[in-house]
């Protein structure tokens, strides 16, 4: 899965030759996006206030260590009122050319969860990272391309049981194909990447931890 993985980030992360990406505002109308803001909750924003895009899949090394890192300052500074937080679970290591691998499962899964039980959507980036890990690593098995262990992990989480039955059923809104567009839209190229009012945020400059990285997003803005 890994190798197939690195061919998606470059084949989907270039643009045709003489192409420039396209110019964003933000991504906070994309599809998939999930906005965050002063509740907390999937839907609300911080009206005026800067607007952080993230783009994370789940399948990445680098964006289990971010949601570690650095999520949580993000998601204590859209409801402090400071920031508007958008997530984007995409899929740019899903080696389908269906998205039917786990990339594009558990991006809809979060997606689907966010839209119709907003109340158990908070930590549901983490537990479906920590699964994740768990199954790249070995220590849980793998059946198909990971769907029952998805639902597993939303029963778990206390997801609402229609929502986990049409999760379960393939019967959510596929939505990671139409978010991996939105990135390549965006000239981003891996991921975890991260924006501030449609203008790249590189990693280089998020520093070590999440107190660094709200630092560099308020020096952006100034």
């Amino acid at each position: 899965m890994v190798v197939i993985a690195g061919w998606w980030i470059i084949s989907k992360g270039k643009t045709e030759a003489g192409q420039a990406p396209q110019p964003v505002d933000s991504h906070i109308d994309a599809p998939g996006a999930i906005t965050i803001g002063a509740s907390g909750k999937p839907g609300s924003v911080n009206e005026g206030k800067p607007v952080v895009d993230t783009y994370f899949d789940f399948t990445c090394p680098h964006c289990y260590v971010f949601e570690q890192n650095y999520v949580p300052a993000l998601e204590k500074a859209a409801v402090n009122g400071e920031i508007t937080l958008v997530m984007h679970g995409v899929a740019i290591l899903d080696p389908t050319d269906d998205h039917s691998g786990f990339s594009s499962l558990a991006a809809d899964a979060y997606h689907e969860v966010a839209m119709r039980d907003p109340d158990h959507f908070a930590g549901l980036g983490v537990r479906l990272f920590e699964l994740t890990h768990a199954l790249m690593e070995g220590s849980q098995p793998v059946t198909g391309n990971g769907l029952d262990q998805i639902v597993q992990a939303l029963k778990e989480h206390g997801v609402a049981e229609d929502v986990i039955t049409d999760i379960a059923a393939g019967n959510n809104e596929k939505i990671a194909e139409k978010s991996v567009d939105a990135f390549v839209e965006a000239g981003l190229k891996g991921t975890p990447a991260l924006m501030v009012n449609g203008v790249d945020l590189p990693i280089e400059s998020w520093g070590d931890d999440g107190d660094d990285l709200i630092k560099a997003i308020r020096d952006q803005v100034k």
